[in-house]
């Protein structure tokens, strides 16, 4: 079976979103349009529902897509990706 299309459960986006709002703030979120994204974390989420989330790993410097050999991790994205997952379990 090929990738299936990525499809973040609402309940899942509902509770990440009010996380997110907390460690972030309001005004550093962003409603993306639907994407047609397909990825492997698709076959996960036919058996846990979750979601895919573009935590912005960029380092506004460099400009190459995830999985290049030229892609820069902003290494300060890494600490809210971090906190995201400890509020998520502990709420």
């Amino acid at each position: 079976m090929g990738t299936l299309l990525v499809e973040n459960e609402q309940g899942v986006t509902a509770r990440a979103e009010h996380i997110f709002e907390k460690i972030l703030g309001t005004d550093n979120l962003r409603q993306l349009p639907v994407q047609m994204i397909g990825e492997d974390f698709s076959k996960y989420q036919k058996i846990i529902p979750g979601i895919f989330v573009l935590l912005g790993g960029n380092d506004g410097q460099h400009h190459a897509p995830h999985h290049s050999n030229c892609f820069v991790q902003a290494e300060e994205a890494m600490r809210y990706g971090a906190e995201y997952y400890i509020q998520y379990v502990l709420s």
